[in-house]
């Protein structure tokens, strides 16, 4: 059913603008967790930058700054009345609402109804990764347009066309305007692809002169953006961060926007890679560090370091202003042994990177570009300096079983053996594939019919991803394999690394550095114990027992591989069985756990065997596969909802 209240501008009513004033516009964050009864406790959050981007854009296009209001909703968490009250009051004529992630569609929802009972003729506009999913949001929420990509051009332009037509803007003006979904007088969606960058782009950087306006009457929340190093796992370790002089907090900046990668499971909602201006992120810097006594940087890149000049010339600047910092986001690729000593040397004491597998198969299914000899040369090198490297490692990519499982497994613990480090005590996560809008993974469970195609099926799985985490009770199972190897996976992998960790100190045994001690003492995973308060904690104090001495514990590690991971195998399985019966029978509440009742017998990525051989390397990724299994765009709105599906990227 479409909402046609959204549908085509020009059909609604909306106010009539004076011929000279610029259009009374806010923006606003919205947060990227379901909206809760009670306020979230924040510990740290990082400023978005986007709000900052578009806001500066408009102002070097001739937008006044008094015609700008910012609102902090994501920090702020008002309640309903009170954004209300605020919208009615205002009466804006445009609203921005950044949905930064697929997680925040509930909050969109939530807001954009609220903006429309308040202010029943303001257009409602949508940017960010949530536009992916524009069918739905259009369909299914109060807001009028999605930006898709780089949103300041698009914005400006939406902005210039609604004072220009006085709010009613005709439908051959949006088609002029790229990077623009809505609805026509049919109701049907149309895309007019992605926004372009500005010509003379300028990265954004923390405004936090912006960002105090934005918190109204709460101006003390500016301190949540701003985090402390012993609360921070890539700064505690080093130690350069425990030096009495150091002032101390920490503050995020960008050294890049965009990706030089297409990662088959990651969302691209803009092409290419630039690099911030230093001379401004060195204003900017002078700026914060006496301001709000910064003695840390987090470097907050989705890809850091992919210009070896310009990561140079950053770290020479960080060191210029004794700064101690870490980035993520690093391909293994891009740093040798010799840049990673460059970066240490000027205060960098963790780069994170982005290893995902220890499976070459499924790095080619992700499409990394890199091989699991390429992480190990890496992260060797950051080890040599000290650099606190922990790995973070996905499962569950289509393609992956017990083989690729136990590659990781082994991976993970040889790795353990060369820092030194029991792997249980590594900090190492290993989560699984979660399918977000715009990437082959989505496109491909879409294809098996583990995501439906329709808009009501698309808006389930969106309200169920509001504050989905990378676990195993959100994975879909695109691999095909039993629910009782799923649902393993991850204990069988760290099974396994601890016993290749074991192996390989019996042959020949390795003492902990000095190094390796300062990682185990900050560890996340010190063996803290849920406090048993009731039936609820009870019962996870009893799985958390089983987890440590049964499932990775000395027990199954003394056991044979072929007796030890199928016995692990069916007790977990039983285990979570039981789970789910207790829940029921106590009425305890929650979602059950998932058992794949959807699971197919696909098996879509050849596996290391003659099947493969011959084959090139990009048509091993799963894109290759999504493409090939693309049925023929037949109208106008399956090439929209086409584009809405290959991302940016393709």
């Amino acid at each position: 059913m479409t909402n046609s209240s959204n549908s085509f501008v020009d059909s609604r009513e909306h106010q009539e603008l004076p011929s000279d004033p610029y259009p009374s516009i806010c923006l606003s964050t919205v947060p990227t967790s379901k909206p809760l009864t009670t306020p979230r406790k924040w510990r740290t959050r990082q400023p978005r930058l986007a709000i900052s981007a578009v806001r500066n854009y408009l102002l070097r296009n001739g937008i006044q700054q008094d015609s700008i209001t910012f609102i902090e909703t994501e920090l702020l968490e008002p309640d309903d009345d009170f954004l209300l009250d605020f919208f009615a009051a205002k009466q804006f004529t445009i609203v921005g609402l950044s949905g930064v992630l697929s997680h925040c569609y509930l909050q969109v929802k939530r807001i954009a109804k609220i903006i429309r009972t308040a202010s029943p003729n303001t257009l409602i506009v949508l940017g960010g990764h949530l536009s992916t999913s524009a069918n739905v949001v259009l369909n299914r929420t109060s807001v009028d347009f999605c930006i898709l990509g780089d949103g300041e051009v698009p914005f400006l332009e939406f902005v210039n066309a609604t004072r220009e037509h006085k709010g009613k803007i005709p439908e051959q003006a949006l088609k002029e305007i790229n990077g623009l979904c809505y609805l026509d007088k049919t109701g049907e969606l149309f895309v007019t692809g992605y926004g372009k960058r500005p010509l003379t782009e300028q990265l954004a950087l923390p405004d936090y002169d912006l960002f105090l306006s934005g918190l109204l009457n709460k101006p003390e929340l500016v301190s949540e953006y701003f985090d402390r190093p012993e609360f921070t796992r890539q700064l505690v370790h080093d130690k350069r961060a425990h030096e009495d002089s150091r002032r101390p907090n920490v503050a995020s900046v960008p050294a890049s926007k965009g990706c030089v990668a297409r990662c088959t499971f990651c969302h691209r909602g803009t092409k290419g890679y630039r690099t911030v201006d230093l001379h401004e992120l060195e204003e900017h810097l002078i700026d914060i560090i006496e301001k709000y006594d910064i003695g840390y940087i987090t470097v907050m890149d989705e890809n850091f370091g992919s210009n070896r000049e310009h990561t140079r010339a950053f770290a020479d600047l960080m060191q210029k202003y004794d700064l101690i910092w870490w980035a993520g986001g690093v391909r293994c690729t891009n740093f040798n042994e010799e840049d990673i000593k460059y970066c240490h040397d000027r205060g960098c004491c963790t780069l994170q990177f982005g290893i995902e597998s220890g499976s070459n198969r499924i790095l080619e299914a992700m499409e990394k570009n890199f091989t699991v000899a390429d992480v190990k040369k890496a992260l060797r090198a950051a080890w040599k300096y000290e650099m606190y490297c922990n790995l973070a490692l996905m499962v569950g990519m289509p393609g992956e079983n017990r083989t690729t499982i136990l590659e990781t497994g082994r991976f993970l613990g040889e790795m353990a053996y060369e820092v030194g480090i029991p792997p249980e005590k590594m900090d190492t996560a290993i989560f699984y594939a979660l399918p977000f809008p715009g990437t082959p993974l989505y496109e491909y469970c879409q294809q098996l019919g583990l995501i439906g195609s329709t808009v009501d099926e698309e808006e389930a799985y969106l309200v169920g991803m509001a504050d989905a985490v990378t676990s195993k009770w959100n994975y879909r199972n695109v691999s095909g394999e039993h629910p009782k190897e799923v649902l393993s996976w991850e204990i069988i992998a760290r099974l396994e690394a601890r016993r290749v960790y074991a192996e390989l100190q019996k042959q020949c045994k390795k003492e902990p550095t000095e190094f390796a001690l300062r990682w185990i003492k900050h560890s996340h995973f010190t063996g803290k114990n849920t406090s048993v308060s009731d039936i609820r904690t009870l019962i996870l104090r009893s799985e958390e027992l089983l987890y440590r001495y049964f499932y990775v514990g000395s027990l199954t590690n003394n056991l044979p591989r072929w007796v030890a991971y199928p016995l692990v195998k069916n007790v977990y399985y039983f285990q979570i069985k039981l789970h789910n019966f207790v829940k029921r029978i106590l009425r305890l509440g929650g979602e059950p756990f998932s058992f794949y009742a959807n699971s197919n017998s696909v098996r879509p990525i050849p596996d290391n065997d003659e099947r493969a051989v011959g084959m090139k390397r990009l048509e091993k990724s799963l894109r290759y596969l999504v493409r090939s299994k693309r049925t023929t765009v037949e109208t106008q709105a399956q090439a929209n909802q086409a584009i809405l599906n290959k991302g940016a990227v393709g």
